[in-house]
């Protein structure tokens, strides 16, 4: 294996020109002194990236956060007027000549806004339950990403492999706990949730990349 003289990219012992940026890649030996500043520069370019999308990946958590929260979240309704009596009726029954007029009493309409507000109030419970869930992991990504890089400076790169599994373990858990929003994918705005996974797993790759590289 060699390196470019140029950027100290990784080049195949075939290799004619750097595929990075070009310098040929000619039989003249890099000097050592060079050739170490150059992979020591690539490695330490690797790493602020991976700190950076990191850095991004955990405020994109924020925004998908908050914005899941204004679409899920039900508010709660005003309880009906215990004074009026409501009158229902099926029109595709009346067609048949059915008579469907159905009256509904004030106790009725109470009991059924006291049933919709307990299952809102449980189906908000188990939302909520799910973002807390959902930033917690991504608190700890933010967190072992960034010793996974300084990790990686002496070589390291088990807790990249921590850092990764977390990154995908928090929209996992989310749909998991929170199945009834994967609705959220077929109007697009679900895709959301998955910018922060994917953003730490480029910066996964960077670091294995970075901790590969010998100084």
């Amino acid at each position: 294996m060699k390196y470019c003289s140029k950027c100290g990219n990784e080049l195949l012992d075939e290799a004619v020109i750097c595929p990075k940026c070009g310098c040929p890649a000619g039989p003249t030996p890099v000097q050592s002194g060079d050739s170490d500043k150059l992979l020591k520069a690539n490695k330490q370019s690797k790493i602020i990236t991976a700190n950076i999308l990191n850095i991004i990946a955990f405020g994109l958590s924020i925004v998908a956060l908050v914005t899941t929260f204004k679409v899920a979240h039900h508010s709660p309704k005003d309880p009906p007027d215990t004074n009026t009596y409501t009158i229902e009726k099926d029109i595709v029954g009346e067609w048949f000549g059915y008579d469907t007029t159905k009256i509904i009493t004030p106790d009725e309409e109470m009991r059924e806004w006291i049933q919709d507000e307990a299952e809102r109030a449980a189906e908000n419970k188990q939302l909520f339950s799910a973002l807390c869930l959902w930033e917690v992991l991504y608190i700890v990504a933010l967190i072992v990403g960034f010793l996974a890089a300084k990790g990686v400076k002496a070589g390291k790169k088990g807790l990249v492999l921590v850092y990764m599994a977390i990154s995908v373990a928090a929209p996992v858990c989310f749909f998991v706990i929170e199945p009834r929003l994967l609705l959220m994918l077929v109007c697009g705005i679900g895709f959301i949730l998955f910018v922060p996974a994917i953003l730490n797993l480029i910066a996964g790759s960077k670091l294995l990349q970075a901790a590969a590289i010998s100084e």
